[in-house]
């Protein structure tokens, strides 16, 4: 057992839980020990943008679109050392699964953090690894019951609820995915949840808005993936402001992904998705797991 009671931590942070045809959740995984030296540095980026914290939702100026082509820099460069991994699940509400009559969000939300544990922790990681999760505080996330769903795959867990105004919970599970404790955070103050933040901004803006993005490219010149556009310049007004600072980002993630040969492929699928899920930045879909794989409902349906 490592001294401070878990050898691995990872942040998260979600998007659109319950509004919008695509959802997701992103997660930030490393080893504890490198957590200190890797957030100094992520602190610094933040810090000399002039922000106090990045926020997808705010990504409308310059400011915030150079703010998060240095967090993709630092996330490549710190991928490609094996500093950390990103792992971004994203699920389609209008697919077989999710189109159904009174479907319960935020139980299925529980749900998609259940396979983003057990395909980040258990698959990307090794099985000794004991984690500390950081995920952004939130009052729609209840861990009690997604404690449920993880004893309902046979993973024994306890609660222990915390006095807070937050109705936060510590999980202790006891096997499986090897959780000591979860720490919800608020975002500015912990950089790394900003960092998931902007990753599944990315994954669900690229599926979302793809058809924006593919006008965008046609307009700007498809060879030059990266265009510098200042607030006073003079825009197309074809495009809002936030598409306008969006478009050139994703597509210039999109040209240092491939540079850095790390599969993610945005044309062919319409959206950010990664080829090899071992790949340390690993944008991947959810798609049904049997026939019988529903989003769970509120009530039963009657027909």
């Amino acid at each position: 057992m490592p001294e401070n009671g878990f050898s691995h931590i990872a942040f998260s942070d979600e998007s659109h839980w319950n509004t919008g045809r695509y959802r997701g959740i992103s997660i930030v995984t490393m080893l504890a020990h490198n957590y200190l030296r890797l957030n100094e540095e992520l602190t610094r980026i933040i810090s000399a943008s002039g922000t106090d914290e990045f926020g997808f939702k705010k990504l409308d100026d310059s400011r915030y679109r150079r703010l998060a082509e240095q967090l993709c820099d630092f996330a490549i460069r710190k991928v490609r050392t094996n500093d950390i991994r990103i792992d971004i699940l994203t699920w389609d509400t209008q697919d077989e699964r999710h189109d159904i009559r009174f479907r319960d969000d935020i139980r299925n939300f529980h749900i998609m953090y259940f396979h983003v544990f057990r395909n980040v922790f258990k698959r990307r990681w090794s099985d000794d690894a004991i984690w500390r999760l950081c995920p952004d505080e939130q009052e729609q996330m209840d861990w009690a019951d997604l404690n449920e769903h993880l004893n309902g795959a046979s993973i024994e867990g306890q609660i222990i609820q915390r006095p807070s105004g937050f109705s936060q919970y510590s999980v202790e599970f006891k096997r499986n995915f090897r959780i000591s404790d979860i720490c919800p955070r608020q975002s500015h103050l912990e950089p790394f949840i900003q960092l998931a933040d902007l990753f599944v901004g990315l994954g669900v803006y690229s599926r979302e808005h793809y058809d924006t993005i593919e006008r965008w490219l046609a307009i700007n010149n498809t060879q030059k993936m990266l265009i510098e556009t200042d607030d006073n310049e003079e825009q197309n007004t074809s495009f809002s402001r936030s598409h306008h600072q969006r478009c050139p980002l994703a597509t210039s993630f999109y040209s240092r992904c491939k540079d850095n040969s790390l599969n993610v492929s945005l044309r062919t699928f319409k959206g950010f998705k990664t080829r090899d899920p071992s790949k340390p930045i690993n944008f991947w879909w959810y798609t049904p797991q049997h026939e019988s794989d529903r989003a769970p409902t509120t009530r039963q349906q009657t027909f």
